[in-house]
């Protein structure tokens, strides 16, 4: 399905001692009402349908700049907004 967007789930290397931290892999993207993107985990009624630790998670918005989408599509969804001027809209 060319329509589909991919983002990753991040881990996280500490800058201080190069530790490794495991992010939760059930987690999906969502905002407050300011428009501040956080991670959120899954409700438990998703959680125990799981299957596979693998499967697609549905959200409504993804960590910005952060993804895979079909070349096409993103140029018919109109790319990035060429007139914002500062990071942090690209997330929906």
């Amino acid at each position: 399905d060319y329509t589909r967007v991919v983002c990753p789930v991040i881990d996280i290397i500490n800058l201080d001692t190069f530790s490794y931290i495991e992010s939760a892999s059930e987690l999906r993207g969502g905002f407050d009402w300011s428009l501040h993107f956080r991670w959120e985990q899954l409700p438990p009624k998703q959680k125990a349908q799981r299957l596979d630790p693998t499967e697609p998670i549905r959200t409504p918005i993804i960590a910005g700049g952060l993804f895979v989408i079909d070349k096409g599509w993103f140029n018919y969804l109109g790319k990035y907004d060429m007139d914002m001027d500062i990071w942090g809209g690209e997330n929906f």
